[in-house]
């Protein structure tokens, strides 16, 4: 970036400095009495002689870039001597290498350092009081909470003990019969049980099915098989340089009070260089690609028929238990509880039964507005929940008991 190119960043009549280079300008203050303009060099007002107070600030030109840079010597020392101090008895305010009040000849040590502005002081907080507050709330909802959760868990698994009533007790009973008889079969050889009666030949019989190979079929079918290769022309983007923009530099001067009637000011600049990317460019390339043909092919396929196998059948009687019947009985009130009547009959010629006996008997308790169902194991215990009479429940956690007796609720 050449000399030119950073003037025409500048603003008219800027003066132009060197990358991070300082320089000193003067700032301004109107006096509170009279409202004239001082230089800041000035410490008692050019028209009233009113001098400089608390109430009249330092004022930064409107363009500082445009400002007069501080030359003259004398000048320039008041600029670096340091921040002007205000005197603690009269008010006014000093430079920094008067060792006394001009206006009422106190001795700088009794004085303050200027401020820049008329703002209020920082005050540096620490956590607990910028947050403490905050932080009470939370911790004391969190602990709000946690006490309800307990509450709320507790009262779910403390025991409880309830009076109930018997609505229903649903039962059943089941007899499951079967017979020892001679019975009538058909078969073959294999299937003749030991003991069989009354054996008796029924011929040639079909035993089963077999496939066996009847001729071949010619099947023709289509293969893709490799037929050389061919040359492919494509085209693809490659890298061929860089594409290269200039960026514009552009510079300014950041100016601070040095709370003296002077402000320095550093040429600040950024920008300039070159952004570059990469450049592609469309490039002509070949490729051999492999080529295919079909070809026609056939194979022997092999066709089955299904043959009959015979064997000779044979008919006999067996003795054998075999189900018969089943009886049931069933209720709602253990007042009715029994069995089915007559579930084995008299039998003669060696005839013979036997039964299968199953009993469910499901409790249903109202206590309050609820119900709680579950199963009881036998006869006499369903017989000590008559219809309408009265037992106590004990709940703890997920156990129940009912009259002292842990029980398993139904869904």
């Amino acid at each position: 970036m050449d000399d030119q190119d950073d003037a025409e960043q500048l603003p008219d009549g800027a003066e132009r400095l060197l990358d991070g280079a300082e320089r000193q300008i003067e700032m301004t203050w109107k006096c509170s009495t009279c409202e004239h303009q001082n230089l800041g060099r000035h410490k008692d007002c050019q028209q009233c002689g009113h001098p400089k107070d608390a109430s009249e600030q330092y004022e930064m030109p409107a363009n500082p870039e445009l400002a007069a840079s501080v030359t003259d010597e004398a000048l320039v020392t008041m600029a670096k001597a340091g921040p002007d101090w205000r005197c603690a008895y009269c008010g006014s305010d000093q430079r920094r290498a008067d060792n006394s009040c001009g206006q009422c000849g106190a001795a700088i040590g009794t004085g303050t350092e200027v401020p820049d502005d008329p703002v209020a002081p920082l005050v540096t907080r620490t956590w607990w009081e910028r947050y403490g507050k905050l932080a009470q709330g939370i911790a004391i909802g969190a602990a709000v909470l946690t006490v309800l959760i307990v509450i709320l868990v507790w009262n779910a698994n403390r025991p409880r003990d309830y009076d109930a009533k018997v609505m229903a007790v649903a039962w059943e009973h089941t007899i499951d019969v079967e017979r020892y008889a001679v019975r009538k079969h058909d078969g073959f050889k294999e299937n003749l049980p030991a003991g069989a009666m009354d054996v008796t030949s029924l011929g040639q019989k079909v035993h089963h099915h077999e496939q066996v190979l009847d001729h071949y079929d010619t099947e023709h079918y289509t293969v893709q098989v490799p037929d050389g290769y061919r040359t492919e022309h494509y085209t693809a983007q490659e890298s061929c340089g860089q594409t290269c923009t200039s960026r514009p530099r552009s510079c300014s001067q950041s100016c601070s009070s040095k709370k003296n009637g002077f402000a320095s000011c550093r040429q600040v600049c950024t920008g300039g260089g070159q952004s570059c990317s990469t450049k592609y460019c469309s490039v002509s390339k070949t490729r051999q690609v492999a080529k295919t043909r079909s070809e026609s092919r056939s194979r022997q396929v092999p066709k089955y028929r299904s043959e009959p196998r015979y064997a000779e059948g044979f008919s006999w009687r067996a003795w054998e238990w075999a189900h018969e019947r089943t009886a049931v009985e069933k209720g709602t009130d253990v007042a009715a509880l029994k069995w089915p009547s007559g579930a084995l009959s008299a039998m003669g010629g060696g005839e013979k039964e036997r039964d299968t006996r199953k009993a469910t008997y499901v409790v249903s308790l109202q206590y309050g507005d609820d119900l709680l169902k579950f199963a009881v194991a036998d006869e006499a215990t369903a017989a000590k929940f008559a219809t309408g009479s009265a037992h106590e429940i004990h709940k703890e956690r997920d156990v129940w008991l009912v009259d002292g007796a842990r029980i398993t609720p139904l869904e």
